[in-house]
Order: C-alpha cells, then structure tokens, then sequence
C-alpha cells in the first residue's frame, strides 16, 4: 500500500464491525483504484541532500469527533515514512489537532533521524517540519507559546525541546504545498494526482 492509499485504508479499516453498503462500495472503489494505479511506487532519486517531515490534520472529521493525523518523511528528496490515522482524543480545535499531528510526526522523525544517523554516519540537523497551521507553528517558536491544554504539555514539551536542541526547525508552509494533506482527507482528483506524483517522485 502506498502513502496515497493510506487515506482510504485508514477510515475503511474504522467499519470493520459494522459495515454498510455505502463503505463497501467505498472498499470496491479503493480496489479499483488500486487497480489502476499498480504500476507506480515510489521511485528514489536522491536529487536533494536534506531531510524533511510534513505534518497536517483534519479536524474533528471522524465519528465520535476525533481528528485525523499524517505525516509524511522524506530523505534525500523521496518518501521513506508516513503514517495516516486516527487521533485517540478529542481536539478542541484546529491547532490543537494540527499540533498533535506535529508531535507525532517529530517523534518518528527523531527516531528514523537516529538510524540514518547510524548508518551515514551524518546528522541532518535542524531538520525542517513543514506545518500549514501558523498556530500551532507559534506554539514551537514563540518564546510565549499559545495557550494549550494540560493534556498537550507533554506533546509541546517534546516539541519545543527538540527545537530548543536545535534538532528540528518548525516552519510555515502555504495548503497548497503540505504533501501530507492527502494522508488526513479526501482530496479533488487534481489536488490528489497532484501530491500523489510529489510524494512518489513519478
């Protein structure tokens, strides 16, 4: 499964006590689509020398109210990690989910970080995290951060150590360039063929 089935994979895996006729005519859909797409993966360039981690959310876009997380890792240009699912709390708003995602994309970022560290021999720090929620990025980097819930401190503290260590750099980037957008929702058919062919370097 590719990261730009990771999506579908996520919220059709959530009916799997209960189905109705409408998810399995979403799992024919995602089979067809499957289909149709079998000849591409990823492909691995190494055009760029650097390392990198996207991270987005949606919010509140599951039953029950949770948000839905995804980050996306690349390394030298090309897509070596991703993840897309469900948050395992409520958010109480947009930043809140948005700095979730963040805090859980650093964490697997510091420990693939520590691998290719081992095995290059080559640190890649401050590694670039690309966040479209200017909130959330002004809770890393302001010396005051935005007020957050108790059960987030740990998340933030986690966060702003790494960037106090000069480990990661939180940036800004517009929508329209957070790859990791197609992990967290349903996309037109052109925005998706459009971060699809981005992440697998097609």
């Amino acid at each position: 499964m590719g990261p730009d089935m990771s999506y579908a994979i996520n919220v059709l895996s959530r009916k799997q006590l209960e189905p109705t006729e409408a998810d399995w005519i979403a799992v024919k859909r995602t089979f067809r689509y499957s289909k149709a797409m079998r000849e591409l993966g990823l492909v691995y360039k190494g055009e760029k020398n650097d390392l990198e981690l996207f991270t987005d959310s949606s919010f509140a876009d599951c039953e029950g109210s949770p948000s839905t997380s995804g980050y996306i890792i690349k390394l030298f240009g090309d897509t070596i990690a991703w993840r897309s699912h469900k948050q395992n709390f409520v958010a109480m708003s947009t930043c809140e989910a948005e700095f979730v995602s963040m805090s859980e994309g650093v964490m697997e970022l510091m420990a693939v970080h520590k691998v290719i560290e081992f095995i290059l021999d080559e640190s890649f720090c401050p590694i670039r995290v690309w966040c479209d929620n200017k909130a959330a990025v002004d809770c890393v980097s302001l010396a005051q951060p935005l007020k957050i819930r108790h059960c987030l401190a740990k998340n933030a503290d986690y966060v702003k150590h790494a960037e106090n260590e000069n480990k990661i750099k939180v940036k800004w980037l517009p929508s329209a360039s957070q790859l990791a957008d197609i992990m967290t929702k349903a996309l037109p058919n052109k925005t998706h063929i459009l971060l699809r062919d981005q992440i697998l370097n097609t």
